[in-house]
Formats: C-alpha cells, sequence, structure tokens
C-alpha cells in the first residue's frame, strides 16, 4: 500500500510540474507578442504653437498618426508642420496641406488632394526592427 502511494505521489508531482511548466509558457508567449495600439490620442504641436489632436495606431515596430477618417499624417522634414501624407511609389510623401485644428477645413483639403485614407509605406521601404 505505501509503494502505491509513493506511485500515486510520482504521478502527482509529475501532473503539478507539467501544469506549471505549462502555465509559465503561456505566459511568457503572451508577454512577448507586441503592443499594438489603434486610434490612441495624441497632441501635435505646429511650428507656429498650434495644437492638434491627432491619433496614433500600430506597434513598437510601426506605427503612424491619422485623423478621425483614417488619413496619414507626416511631419514635413522641411518645414516642420505635420502634413497629410500622399503616396508615390510605396513611399509616403509629405503634401502642402498642413492639418489644423478646423476638422472642416482639413476634411476640404483631403478632398482636393484627392487622396485614400490608411496609407501606409509599402513593406519593402519600412525601416526593420533591428
Amino acid at each position: 500500500m505505501i509503494t502505491k502511494r509513493k506511485e500515486g505521489f510520482k504521478v502527482f508531482k509529475f501532473l503539478l510540474s507539467l501544469f506549471f511548466s505549462s502555465l509559465f509558457l503561456f505566459v511568457i508567449s503572451t508577454a512577448l507578442e507586441g503592443a499594438y495600439l489603434r486610434n490612441f490620442p495624441v497632441k501635435v504641436v505646429q511650428p507656429n504653437g498650434e495644437e492638434i489632436q491627432v491619433f496614433a495606431s500600430g506597434d513598437e515596430f510601426y506605427n503612424w498618426l491619422h485623423d478621425k477618417d483614417g488619413f496619414t499624417i507626416i511631419q514635413n522634414p522641411r518645414t516642420g508642420y505635420y502634413v497629410y501624407a500622399t503616396e508615390k511609389e510605396g513611399d509616403l510623401l509629405p503634401s502642402n496641406y498642413a492639418i489644423i485644428s478646423d476638422y472642416a477645413v482639413n476634411t476640404a483639403s483631403i478632398s482636393y488632394l484627392n487622396i485614400p485614407p490608411y496609407l501606409k509605406h509599402s513593406w519593402e521601404k519600412r525601416k526593420k526592427p533591428k
């Protein structure tokens, strides 16, 4: 009877260690995923001091700014202003239309530019994580 108890205890110990090992692997695997955010509110400041509410989406490897309708916003490297992005051959390029706090004017600029929402760099043009 004592040997049966020892055998049962060994099986119990094995199952318990298997359970905790599985639990540990599950916790580690979920913690290793990137933190994807969608429509996270961000305030940007134009060089003239105007504060504008935009949204950020993405994870730590690829992220972008956009307005509430999904139109991509980038910073013009020459002027420092946040502008609507246009696309050419997979590259995002700055347009000549800076975003402003008046949403109606922004909407008119977008319709004039005739740009689609949700523009992103092509896979080949994206910066690769190190």
